[in-house]
């Protein structure tokens, strides 16, 4: 028997452009999670994008076109899976553990934070990542939230406590 939750997708570009859907696929089984898939099927922006849990990381891979080309674009998940009110349902970056903004690699980081992207010649982002998620399981980790592809690098422009 396979059940079925949903990973909602949100795409933000230029501050104001909402789309997406994607979908959970769990097996019975407490210990083996397929993988969730975020799919954005609205002109011009068409890919999908694969989460699948590899231990304590999540692989991301995938691809989304029509972004502007040679752009390093900011990727997080935000806190909900909201696409409402000009995208604000999505609420802030999904930070469980209240840890500074630091990118991928940073340390420390939050949870929501996947870092920039370049965005090819071409107006395609491709998606081949690790993102550790070592404090996470597979239902308090990003199932449920917003996959946001910021307009810009995503990095705060004030301070944030």
């Amino acid at each position: 028997m396979t059940t079925y939750s949903y990973l909602l997708v949100l795409f933000i570009l230029l501050d104001s452009y909402c789309s997406g859907y994607g979908y959970y696929y769990s097996s019975h089984y407490r210990k083996h999670f397929d993988p969730a898939i975020a799919s954005f099927t609205k002109e011009p922006n068409i890919g999908s994008v694969w989460f699948t849990q590899h231990g304590n990381y999540m692989y991301l891979n995938g691809s989304v076109s029509g972004l502007p080309r040679n752009a390093n674009l900011g990727v997080h998940i935000h806190r909900y899976g909201g696409l409402g009110n000009m995208c604000l349902e999505a609420g802030p970056h999904f930070n469980p553990f209240n840890m500074r903004h630091g990118g991928r690699f940073g340390k420390p980081r939050h949870a929501g934070d996947l870092g920039n992207i370049r965005v090819d010649r071409y107006g395609v982002m491709v998606f081949d990542i690790y993102v550790t998620i070592e404090k996470l399981g597979p239902y308090d980790g990003f199932i449920g939230r917003s996959l946001v592809i910021h307009a810009n690098d995503g990095r705060p422009r004030k301070k944030s406590r």
